[in-house]
């Protein structure tokens, strides 16, 4: 059975959904010198219930906050909708009221008649007649804003049960606070400069106080929005995901198993499983590391001094460059060379060229069968065309620093949720880097093609800018049942 849409809606703190539920009035944690909690306080017992029991964990409270102000969704789509009702509300514009146009007129401080500040633009905002164009963004942020027209301000706020927000004592004795609690005290703290009436709430005398209560009811629900939405919320980026630890979850596609020749090195077999390049260096992280700092350690020779021996940009000729401490870290480290990797997560980024302070890393030299890499162009030999050679790409450096070694590796390939002992099986990893690669034979020194299978690049990646690359995992079609695959 399909599951209904969740939908959300804007909580109006009204007197009768506010029925029992007591109000936070102190900013006092104990009571007086006692250990006590205030029963008044952001952690009362007598508000949120009893330390350590379900309903502390499940009742509210509220602050009164005397003058009225927008619910933060509602104030972030009015400053959306035109910039000047954010500069109004901060007093950093005036401007006049247009009851034919029926919205507010920009003037100068000078102007006749002419006003800014919170007052003010609540005076007339629920008047204004948003203007309309072409987009449906703001189609739907005028609909977001008129549907909740009369919800929009409140001068109630909610407070979290305590149970979500207990302070702690650590083992020196000082108080730990989870750091809602002082947008909370911070709230608290303004409306008691209030002793207003609802006839007074409008003067400029306030617009001060009502911005600072506004700017913490902002910061308390960008920090809630922060705890609870997507996948880079709190609860489900730290609290709910399954961690990997040297690898990535993939999403399964289906293996192509045909091969130009049977039994060649890149033919598949049942104990083959297809895993892109980035997945495959992740799940080897600590071999791929060591590979990255070989391939690149015949340029990094006077590390220690601070110099590198770089390609010069125009000329390709190998120069010794001072390096940045940026770069220092970042090529000299396991850390750094950890950093490179998982900048290839970006799929914007694999085609780039390698540089490192303005000068290329290293030169690939490549035509329809062979490749082989150069640290300067003067070791490129006549009788060899100059056209087929380009600085290193990501791609290709993640790739060479390694490529025969990244068909050596076993896997465990686990699918969730298990459903039998054919969910887990171990298997063997083929490396493809993009949909359409290239195999290609090393060349040694001499320029001469390098014998045996090891100096075979199997899936030589394409250095085409928009080449697509493989980024899941496909097992073996006889495994997908097992793993009930679709």
């Amino acid at each position: 059975m399909p599951k209904a849409p969740m939908n959300l809606r804007i909580f109006a703190p009204t007197p009768a959904k506010l029925a029992g539920i007591l109000p936070v009035k102190v900013l006092d944690i104990k009571e007086g010198m006692t250990e006590s909690l205030h029963p008044e306080g952001l952690y009362s017992e007598e508000v949120f219930g009893r330390v350590g029991s379900d309903e502390r964990m499940n009742r509210f409270g509220y602050m009164d906050l005397k003058l009225a102000i927008f619910h933060p969704l509602i104030y972030r789509k009015l400053c959306q909708l035109r910039q000047i009702y954010d500069k109004i509300l901060n007093s950093k514009a005036y401007a006049l009221w247009d009851d034919e146009a029926k919205d507010f007129v920009v003037v100068l401080p000078d102007t006749p008649k002419a006003e800014t500040g919170y007052g003010f633009f609540m005076r007339h905002w629920k008047k204004i007649d948003f203007s309309r164009n072409k987009s449906l963004t703001r189609d739907l942020r005028i609909a977001l804003v008129d549907k909740y027209k009369k919800d929009a301000t409140s001068d109630k706020l909610l407070v979290l049960p305590a149970g979500m927000r207990d302070y702690e004592v650590d083992d020196s004795g000082r108080f730990i606070e989870d750091e809602i609690n002082e947008y909370y005290r911070r709230v608290l703290a303004t409306s008691f400069t209030l002793p207003v009436e609802s006839s007074q709430a409008d003067l400029p005398f306030y617009d001060n106080p009502r911005r600072s209560m506004q700017q913490g009811f902002n910061d308390i629900y960008d920090y809630i929005s922060r705890t609870l939405y997507g996948k880079k919320g709190f609860i489900q980026h730290k609290w709910g995901r399954r961690r990997i630890h040297n690898g990535t979850r993939n999403v399964l596609t289906a293996m192509d198993t045909t091969a130009a020749v049977f039994d060649s090195p890149n033919s598949l077999s049942i104990n083959d499983t297809l895993l892109g390049l980035y997945q495959t260096v992740k799940s080897v992280l600590p071999k791929a590391i060591y590979s990255l700092r070989m391939f690149i350690q015949p340029n990094l020779g006077e590390y220690q001094s601070g110099y590198a021996s770089l390609l010069h940009p125009k000329t390709w000729e190998r120069t010794n460059v001072r390096l940045t401490v940026d770069s220092l870290d970042r090529w000299g480290t396991s850390e750094g060379l950890e950093r490179v990797i998982n900048m290839f997560e970006k799929p914007y980024k694999r085609q780039k060229q390698v540089m490192i302070d303005g000068h290329f890393l290293a030169l690939v030299y490549r035509d329809d069968r062979y490749f082989r890499v150069l640290r300067d162009i003067s070791e490129l030999p006549e009788g060899f065309d100059r056209k087929l050679v380009r600085p290193i790409t990501y791609t290709e450096l993640l790739y060479l620093c390694n490529y025969s070694g990244w068909y050596e590796h076993y896997t465990y390939v686990t699918r969730y949720p298990i459903a039998g002992l054919e969910s887990m099986y171990p298997s063997r990893i083929y490396t493809k880097t993009t949909m359409r690669s290239t195999t290609l034979r090393e060349l040694g020194p001499d320029w001469k093609p390098l014998e045996g299978d090891e100096h075979l690049a199997r899936e030589y990646p394409n250095r085409d800018p928009d080449a697509v690359f493989f980024d899941s995992m496909s097992p073996h079609p006889a495994r997908e049942a097992g793993l009930t695959a679709d």
